[in-house]
């Protein structure tokens, strides 16, 4: 497992910009922070790192795929509102199939109204 993690953070980071953020969220889940990018830009940075996390030779025959939840935050606003955003968006490739990237713009009302979960 350890050498599956130093793949994906070597490969992640090679795509990634200089001024960009990979943070570790939890056991199978990390966050990608990034300033001053649209959110159709980050959206497709998720597709193409989506799209390499397949094509990658991973250690012993491992087979990896990658769902993304993208967000944008708004000045002034609290992080925690942004993660829900992108934690809801989430859930939706969770739910059709996985192996998916989905933006939160749709949603993002409802999570910040606290309607979606």
């Amino acid at each position: 497992m350890l050498v599956s993690l130093r793949v994906f953070d070597d490969e992640m980071r090679a795509r990634l910009r200089a001024e960009d953020r990979l943070v570790r969220w939890g056991g199978e889940e990390f966050l990608v922070l990034r300033r001053g990018a649209s959110v159709d830009e980050t959206l497709a940075l998720a597709e193409r790192l989506r799209g390499a996390m397949a094509d990658i030779a991973w250690p012993s025959g491992l087979r990896v795929t990658a769902s993304f939840g993208v967000t944008g935050t708004h000045e002034g606003e609290d992080i925690g509102v942004a993660l829900r955003r992108a934690d809801h968006a989430l859930y939706i490739p969770k739910k059709n199939g996985r192996n998916r990237a989905e933006c939160a713009r749709d949603a993002q009302r409802a999570v910040d109204h606290g309607v979606a979960s």
